[in-house]
């Protein structure tokens, strides 16, 4: 008898290391054999260390997708932000589309036509294409240790 139950493969899409200003990671389209081109998938982001030199404190990360080779970028899902200096965001898919955020956060599917996602999140099931990328912002002053994992094709 046939079982779609299988293990995922884990992929590593930003090694641990630290971060002193807002960034991507580029498009990941023909770089991880996995990724994205997997219906189902787990994107966890482990920040382990995130330290602010006396001003206020913040990161935010994204899962953006592209519908035309890279030269449009749209939101599809943000974690909740990290004022802590350390955190685990957990951002799952099917099908292609967010379904749901862990570790007792809520993470948000991004509005396209929301101009700053940061602030003002709208629920809008805008499926990812080839291109995916991973986006961060973190306050001026702040250095952030992260890693990006992602878990492709569990079934």
């Amino acid at each position: 008898m046939y079982s779609d139950s299988r293990p995922g493969v884990p992929i590593t899409l930003r090694a641990s290391a630290a971060s002193t200003a807002s960034a991507n990671t580029g498009s990941f389209k023909d770089t991880t054999e996995n990724f994205p081109q997997s219906g189902n998938m787990s994107v966890t982001f482990d920040v382990t260390a995130h330290t602010a030199s006396g001003i206020a404190v913040g990161f935010d990360a994204w899962v953006d997708t592209s519908p035309d080779d890279g030269t449009t970028w749209l939101p599809i899902a943000n974690m909740s932000r990290v004022t802590t200096s350390t955190a685990t965001r957990v951002m799952n898919f099917h099908q292609g589309r967010f379904v749901s955020g862990m570790e007792g956060v809520i993470e948000n599917p991004a509005a396209v036509r929301t101009v700053n996602v940061g602030t003002a999140r709208e629920i809008v099931g805008v499926p990812y294409t080839r291109d995916v990328r991973i986006r961060w912002e973190q306050t001026s002053g702040t250095t952030v240790t992260f890693a990006v994992f992602a878990i492709a094709g569990a079934g």
